[in-house]
């Protein structure tokens, strides 16, 4: 549930989760909210602070660019060994969480299912280490972007059109188109950040 509200926004980064009051809210013992912030902070969702107490991870402008290079790297040669082994099962999927996307509203909800759609195409290349970075990278992807690509026009409608296409290029087998596509794709608002970064530095 903790990790649910987290993911969909209603418990925002930097807010600060109180043990006694979830327990209470939830009719649990304290034991297993302890045991649930401690998995929370496994996936990086948040962070236990001596003196704060667990608040909700928070990152800053040079970790969030960071995190997209990281992405633009371990991603597209994750896909190389995947989309060789790519079934039919694992393409309807992903057709199918594109359809969804087409529906759903901009903001956190569309962006857990970027992250499934990135994440279902990810899997097939069976390299346990490679998904697990990229599971926890876009974890945060999800929390931390939503409100940045919203400033950039149409780029809804290209990612859509991206998506698809990264989808098709696996369809085809075509692993080298499909890694140009998914680098591509980070690169929009990697150079967005970059602006960002650039105009703090400079102001």
């Amino acid at each position: 549930m903790l990790r649910e509200q987290i993911m969909l926004g209603q418990i925002r980064p930097g807010d600060r989760l109180r043990q006694v009051e979830i327990a209470a809210e939830l009719e649990l013992s304290t034991t297993p909210v302890r045991e649930a912030f401690r998995s929370l902070a496994t996936e990086g969702l948040v962070q236990i602070d001596e003196h704060r107490g667990v608040v909700v991870r928070k990152l800053t402008l040079e970790e969030c660019i960071e995190m997209q290079e990281l992405i633009a790297i371990v991603e597209p040669d994750n896909l190389r060994h995947a989309v060789p082994r790519m079934d039919a099962a694992t393409l309807a999927e992903a057709d199918a969480i594109c359809r969804k996307m087409d529906r759903a509203d901009v903001g956190n909800r569309y962006a857990l299912l970027n992250r499934e759609l990135h994440l279902t195409l990810a899997r097939a290349s069976g390299r346990q280490r490679a998904i697990a970075l990229l599971a926890e990278l876009l974890t945060l992807n999800a929390l931390h972007v939503p409100s940045d690509s919203t400033r950039l026009p149409g780029r809804r409608a290209q990612a859509q059109r991206e998506h698809r296409a990264l989808v098709e290029a696996a369809r085809a087998g075509d692993a080298e188109e499909a890694a140009r596509v998914v680098y591509e794709h980070c690169q929009p608002i990697l150079t967005l950040l970059r602006g960002d970064l650039a105009r703090n530095g400079n102001g």
